[in-house]
Formats: structure tokens, C-alpha cells, sequence
């Protein structure tokens, strides 16, 4: 059965003087990457985002997830990233961002008020590893690997632990939200607070042991289908994302 793995994306705190993802009072917002020194894994910022941004001339980003392609690289010899490695066809890659509130009139940077964010969904379809060829796969999913930056000539960077997640094009499975899903962060009873356990199965704090935020800072699995609770709380989670993305399943068969 299908594992749900948390995976933090985009511009973060320590990124805050530099870019910053805004959502605005509707509930759409704006992917911004995180900065990347010029590199050949580094990419100008979208158009959209350069009104979101304060950074040098030649400086980057790391484009990934690419939305459009719907698909995610991580290098899995990395701690933060280790427990993708495990992540196998079926399994759901779960985006979460930190994104600031703000208007369209007003400069992002000027916000004071912060949220954590579900921003989106990968359902695996296929994972390349560091070597592979993108010839190995079908034409249509071909045409979207080969569009994420860790593809070069066809073929995946060869570097330990690098993976290549294709997501569904089922767009009821896979897709970046047009309305960011609010986690709730530091509300008792709220989405995360529900949903997402530490390791060893305890409750989630705010403010103590085990913290929030130390629970989250790796990728890693934070519910299994194939057991009955997780699967009551992803079904939670799923109803809690279709209230405002229609059409989308986090669970359902395709």
C-alpha cells in the first residue's frame, strides 16, 4: 500500500530577506524557489516571481518542483532527503511551503504574518536513480523528465542517491494547488496537529519536545495506507484539500 511522504519546498526562513512565497486573501499564492548560487543546476526565477525577490545579479534558483512537467529530484545521500530512497511507484509526495500573507498592492517583504502551507501533490509514477536514461521511459513521460534541470542530455546527473520523482499527469493525483491548504501551524486540533506524528508515533508540540518543526525538517513517510488510523487521517486529509481543490483525490484509484 501506498506510503505519504512530507516534503518541504521553496523559499524558507532563511531566505526571508532574499524571496518569499506571498498568498494573498483569496487563497492563491505564488511558488517561489529558493535562491541558488549560478550553477549549472541553477535557473533564472520565473517572470511572476520577480516582484517576491531581492537578489543579486546572478543569482538563481533551484527550480523544483517543476509544476508544469510534475515532476521532483532530491538527493537521497543527504539526510534531510534519506528516507526518499524508500519512495517506490504509487507512493504520494506531499509539498509543503512556508508562504506570507499580503496583498498585490502591497510589497511582500513588508508582511509580518507567515504560514505553513500544503502547496501540492506528486503522485509517483515512475523514479529514475542517478545514471538512468529518460530513453527508458515512455514518450509522454519522457517529454516531462527530460524538462527538470537534474536531467542533462538525456540522462539523470550521475551522482549518489540523486532521484528523479515523475508524478502522475493525472491531474486528479498530481497537481500544484490553485488554492494553498492552510496546516494550521501552532492551532491545538488543527490539520497538522492532526495529522502528522514524530517518529516514534507521539504527538506533535509547538513549543517542546518533539517540536514541530524538528518533526518536519526531513523528508520522510508521516502515514501508511496500509494502516487502518493513517488511512482514517490521510482520508481526513484528503476531504481537508478538496474543500478548496476540486476534482482532486489525494487517495483515490485512478
Amino acid at each position: 500500500m501506498p506510503k505519504i511522504y512530507l516534503v518541504n519546498v521553496g523559499a524558507n526562513r532563511s531566505h526571508e530577506n532574499k524571496a518569499r512565497s506571498p498568498i494573498f486573501s483569496d487563497g492563491t499564492w505564488i511558488y517561489v524557489p529558493f535562491p541558488h548560487k549560478s550553477t549549472h543546476h541553477s535557473h533564472p526565477f520565473p517572470e511572476a516571481t520577480l516582484p517576491y525577490i531581492r537578489v543579486a545579479n546572478g543569482v538563481g534558483c533551484h527550480a523544483d518542483p517543476d509544476w508544469d512537467g510534475l515532476t521532483y529530484v532530491d538527493s537521497c545521500s543527504e539526510p534531510r532527503a534519506k528516507s526518499l530512497s524508500k519512495v517506490h511507484g504509487g507512493d504520494i509526495l506531499l509539498f509543503w511551503s512556508l508562504l506570507w500573507k499580503t496583498d498585490r498592492s502591497r510589497s511582500v517583504f513588508d508582511s509580518h504574518e507567515r504560514g505553513w502551507y500544503i502547496i501540492g501533490v506528486l503522485r509517483v509514477e515512475s523514479v529514475l536513480k542517478q545514471g538512468d536514461r529518460v530513453s527508458t521511459l515512455l514518450p509522454d513521460i519522457q517529454r516531462r523528465a527530460i524538462r527538470n534541470p537534474h536531467v542533462i542530455e538525456g540522462k539523470i546527473k550521475d551522482k549518489d542517491g540523486e532521484r528523479v520523482f515523475i508524478g502522475s499527469s493525472d491531474l486528479r493525483h498530481s497537481r500544484r494547488f490553485a488554492n494553498a491548504v492552510d496546516w494550521q501551524v501552532y492551532i491545538d486540533g488543527g490539520l497538522m496537529h492532526r495529522v502528522v506524528r514524530a517518529a516514534d508515533g507521539s504527538q506533535i508540540r509547538w513549543h517542546e519536545s518533539p517540536q514541530w518543526n524538528s518533526v518536519t525538517r526531513s523528508c520522510r513517510a508521516i502515514l501508511d495506507l496500509a494502516n487502518q488510523r493513517d488511512h482514517e487521517l490521510a482520508t481526513f486529509l484528503a476531504e481537508r484539500i478538496e474543500q478548496s481543490n476540486s476534482g482532486f483525490d489525494l487517495i483515490g484509484k485512478g
